[in-house]
């Protein structure tokens, strides 16, 4: 079972965050906002005040400046729905000072967070060899206590397939709105075709959750390596030269997957085991305009 805990007092940071919606066009479920008039919270318009009104929805200010009585009208809001994908195979399980998993645990709790404050839905999922049960609808603040306990309830292990996981996501309508895959996206099966299966309704955010080690830090001398997942041995030596050449080709590999992953409604973001997780979701994201 997964050592994950959330603090709840990193949720003052996230406050003031809300979604940004990119849903498609053909999308109702995935648009975060309309522009018909009701009982929003985002401002849109004023009216003149008509007897029968709401007097609750007179803006008294403006009478004090107008001396005339008219009503706001705000934006009705659409619910969003948010699935957060989180994968636990057994590549996840290591990393310094936390492990890649516990990262992806803490950005996807911030981030459900921040989506049930927003009013919108929350399902969680997490795969290895085969996709989870899952919870949700998640809504509120009950919705964020089982969100933790979905997560802490998390049993790490097998190896990593994404395509049937997002086939399975495909099945039960949960591509619509927003999808966010947390994983290193490492020892895929068939990477190729799992990528052309990342084509949600609405807008996906790949979430490659790194470690340093991935890039070899740590790594010289005679060694027998591991395949984390397959459990494949490989003799190795390596020296600088041969560290060299294999962080600019995973630097380069990495770089290839954010541009096959950034485009209108697709968004990339590499979070590493060092990094804290609060100032991902609160400036990396924000900075992506998948939140504001």
């Amino acid at each position: 079972m997964s050592p994950f805990t959330f603090n709840p007092n990193d949720l003052q940071r996230l406050n003031r965050l809300m979604f940004t919606a990119r849903g498609s066009a053909g999308d109702p479920a995935g648009n975060k906002r309309s522009r018909h008039r009701g009982e929003g919270i985002d401002f849109l318009d004023f009216r003149a005040y008509t007897p029968g009104d709401d007097v609750r929805k007179v803006d008294w200010n403006l009478y004090g400046r107008l001396q005339q009585l008219f009503i706001r009208l705000n934006e009705s809001p659409r619910q969003l729905s948010v699935t957060l994908l989180i994968d636990t195979s057994r590549s996840m399980m290591f990393g310094d000072p936390i492990t890649k998993l516990e990262q992806a645990q803490r950005i996807a709790c911030a981030l459900g967070f921040v989506a049930m404050r927003g009013a919108d839905r929350v399902f969680a999922y997490s795969f290895a060899d085969r996709i989870s049960t899952g919870v949700g609808p998640l809504t509120g603040a009950r919705g964020l206590a089982a969100l933790v306990k979905f997560l802490q309830n998390i049993n790490p292990g097998g190896q990593s397939n994404l395509r049937d996981a997002m086939l399975a996501l495909r099945a039960a309508g949960r591509l619509k709105g927003t999808l966010v895959i947390f994983s290193d996206f490492l020892n895929i099966e068939n990477q190729q075709r799992a990528m052309s299966s990342m084509e949600p309704v609405g807008t996906l955010i790949a979430v490659q959750v790194l470690d340093e080690i991935d890039r070899g830090k740590g790594l010289s001398g005679n060694l027998r390596l591991r395949d984390s997942e397959s459990g494949k041995m490989v003799d190795v030596k390596i020296d600088q030269r041969t560290l060299d050449k294999y962080r600019n080709e995973f630097d380069g590999e990495r770089r290839l997957f954010e541009s096959r992953l950034t485009g209108p409604h697709r968004h990339y973001l590499a979070a590493f085991t060092h990094d804290h997780y609060l100032d991902l979701v609160c400036q990396t994201l924000r900075t992506k305009a998948v939140v504001r």
